[in-house]
């Protein structure tokens, strides 16, 4: 069950960020990212009352902790997506969401059978893989390096906190994380003089990647309940394959040797786990 619903998160995840990477190079990131984040919200908020669990300080503090990475998060990656190359960013954004929670969930006692291991082993080279991509003198760099690890690293905030308060507390993490994210997005957006006033036809791509994102973390929080965090947060992780392969279907960005490898590594990576 944690296996598939990590997996389908991935898959929303990857489609939400190649939509608003999209819509980000025709808008801006801070109206992209409020708008989705406030569409997020709207769907959570109805979702509450239908999940069963209790309102708790843990959740509470985790929710907005979650939030900051969200939000964080977003921002830094909707802006290497409409700035860089897809087939960069994203990838080195999933490094960085698989690593952290899975260094957090050994350190809290979480000990996965050896195949899961070395599955997320498997997973996390085949994530590097995929980020890489050649520039003009055939050395593997890319300028979207600085936002890809920002948003990873904040995304595994975001993995963390969500997990942390347990499935007493019900849908009401992800409804924290969702206001902290919004409020943090506006607040920064205001401060810094930036508009959040969509662009025209924007708003059909920011609507679009905001569901699908909601869609993602929902599943994501119910795959850790029924799975452990340092393997359904590198599943989730993966999302960066499917960013790639809508670039290049789309976009025709080229994949590298190196990254089709990268996407059988994190194929075979998937059945390790799924078997251990």
């Amino acid at each position: 069950m944690a296996v598939v619903l990590g997996l389908l998160a991935a898959l929303a995840y990857g489609t939400s960020d190649f939509i608003g990477g999209r819509t980000t190079q025709r808008s801006t990131p801070w109206a992209v990212v409020a708008w989705g984040q406030a569409v997020a919200l709207i769907g959570i908020a109805i979702a509450v009352p239908l999940a069963p669990g209790h309102f708790t300080s843990s959740a509470a503090l985790w929710g907005v902790l979650a939030g900051l990475g969200s939000a964080i998060g977003s921002i830094a990656l909707y802006r290497g997506l409409s700035t860089a190359r897809m087939n960069v960013v994203a990838p080195l954004s999933g490094v960085m969401a698989a690593a952290v929670p899975v260094l957090v969930g050994l350190a809290t006692g979480e000990r996965p059978r050896l195949l899961a291991l070395i599955g997320v082993a498997v997973a996390l080279v085949a994530i590097v893989l995929v980020s890489l991509t050649p520039s003009s003198d055939g050395v593997e760099r890319s300028s979207g390096i600085p936002e890809g690890l920002v948003a990873g690293g904040a995304f595994g905030l975001l993995f963390i906190g969500l997990q942390r308060p347990g499935s007493d507390s019900g849908a009401w993490p992800l409804f924290l994380c969702e206001s902290a994210a919004v409020a943090l997005v506006v607040a920064a957006a205001l401060v810094a003089g930036h508009s959040l006033r969509p662009r025209p036809r924007t708003m059909t791509g920011t609507v679009t990647s905001g569901a699908l994102a909601l869609a993602a973390t929902l599943l994501y929080l119910v795959s850790t309940r029924h799975g452990l965090l340092s393997i359904v947060a590198v599943l989730v992780s993966l999302y960066p394959a499917v960013t790639v392969v809508l670039a290049a279907v789309v976009l025709h960005e080229r994949s590298t040797r190196l990254q089709v490898m990268g996407m059988l590594g994190a194929a075979a990576a998937v059945a390790l786990i799924a078997i251990g």
